[in-house]
């Protein structure tokens, strides 16, 4: 499962395996961001900030984790309440096979 949020400006994605050993693998990634305030204590916002003479800026790095969870109950509780409630329905399925003709 492959799923995708933004909260707060910042930007995860969510992707849920099932292991050949049957346990859940959870990868989470999230991109590099930017951050740009401006005024003494970076309390200006809108035009005014792009014209202001004292601007902080910079980036923050991209990063990605990867875990692995023996049940589905240790991944739900690892998740967001949205994506639980959509992993807890397909966790308990036995896993969609596909044939492959080569």
């Amino acid at each position: 499962m492959d799923w995708s949020r933004v909260t707060g400006g910042v930007e995860e994605r969510f992707r849920v395996y099932r292991t050949r050993t049957g346990r859940f693998a959870l990868h989470v990634a999230r991109p590099k961001g930017f951050v740009h305030t401006a005024g003494k204590a970076g309390e200006l916002t809108g035009w005014r900030k792009h014209f202001a003479s004292e601007q902080q800026w910079g980036e923050t790095a991209a990063s990605a984790v990867l875990e692995v969870f023996e049940t589905a109950e240790e991944l739900q509780a690892a998740l967001p309440a949205e994506l639980a409630d959509l992993v807890g329905a397909l966790a308990t399925a036995e896993p969609e096979v596909e044939d492959l003709d080569i």
